[in-house]
């Protein structure tokens, strides 16, 4: 049976690449180290490390160790973190992963609420794209992840509606053709050099950006890069690579004199969703976040 030790152990070496540094850091000693990682090939039945004169390498199993050795020291840790609350007052760790999106205001402002109130409350905040919340959900690391749709594949989850919409734009380099324009039709990006988020680019085809261009039109994109987080991307733009439809609020355009957005006619936006594992039990801080965010959610929309 596998030992959390053994995973923490080999991590520190995966991360050190050297075993007398590995042992340093977890103030063990060297021959100890080194039998834990042997004991754990043996369980394994997998030759995890290759030893060099100076350092080690990992094999391509031990690669593959490293990201399982992660998910499951990190979910061990979430755990222990949660008991240790359960007969405390409201304190420990609420962990969400969230889509780049303006309407996480709704989420950063029952944080401020809960914190103001429960300082010992903190909040583990990870940008990801859809794919990667999921995963991060189904592996229990994290609570709650915010997505943007379209989505699918959510028989497992819970889900909470934001009342808000998140409109799209055109994110595009300052002097382009197009910027005299008041507003982009899909026939104007037929023919432009795009960057798409992946994302929106493995779609089904009745929805997102493919339903708003059409499937005719969307086969005809010429596609020069992908993404799967914008801030990075927005840096293709500006070099004139490409143009982005994008969320509109999340780049500060403003500020930005290498950039400028245009709306986009028909116009397009997108609902955004809170959501956690149907079947697992939420710990106390996670729980009062969840309540918080749903009486907010509930009262504006009894407006």
């Amino acid at each position: 049976m596998l030992e959390v030790r053994e995973l923490r152990y080999f991590l520190e070496v995966a991360n050190t690449c050297n075993i007398t540094k590995a042992a340093n850091h977890l103030h063990v000693t060297q021959p100890c180290l080194s039998r834990a990682i042997k004991d754990l090939e043996g369980k394994l039945g997998q030759r995890l490390i290759t030893r060099r004169s100076h350092s080690v390498e990992l094999t391509p199993e031990g690669l593959l160790l490293v990201e399982r050795a992660r998910s499951i020291v990190s979910l061990v840790g979430n755990t222990e973190r949660e008991f240790k609350t359960l007969t405390q007052k409201i304190a420990g760790k609420v962990n969400i992963c969230a889509a780049e999106t303006p309407a996480f205001a709704w989420l950063a402002a029952v944080i401020a609420e809960i914190q103001s109130e429960h300082p010992e409350v903190v909040f583990n905040l990870e940008s990801g794209n859809y794919e990667q919340t999921l995963v991060r959900l189904d592996q229990g690391i994290y609570d709650f992840g915010l997505v943007v749709e379209p989505f699918a594949q959510l028989e497992h989850f819970e889900v909470l509606t934001l009342p808000v919409v998140d409109p799209w734009v055109l994110l595009l380099p300052t002097g382009h053709p197009l910027t005299h324009r008041k507003f982009i039709t899909p026939d104007d990006l037929v023919a432009e050099p795009l960057i798409l988020s992946s994302q929106e680019l493995n779609n089904h085809a009745d929805t997102g950006l493919h339903a708003w261009f059409g499937a005719k039109r969307f086969a005809q994109l010429k596609v020069v890069d992908t993404f799967n987080l914008l801030y990075n991307a927005v840096i293709l733009v500006e070099q004139g690579i490409g143009l982005i439809p994008a969320l509109s609020g999340i780049i500060n355009v403003r500020g930005n004199p290498k950039l400028c957005q245009l709306p986009l006619r028909p116009a397009f936006s997108t609902h955004v969703y809170l959501i956690w594992g149907r079947h697992r039990t939420l710990p106390p801080a996670a729980r009062l976040f969840l309540e918080c965010l749903t009486e907010r959610v509930d009262a504006a929309t009894a407006e």
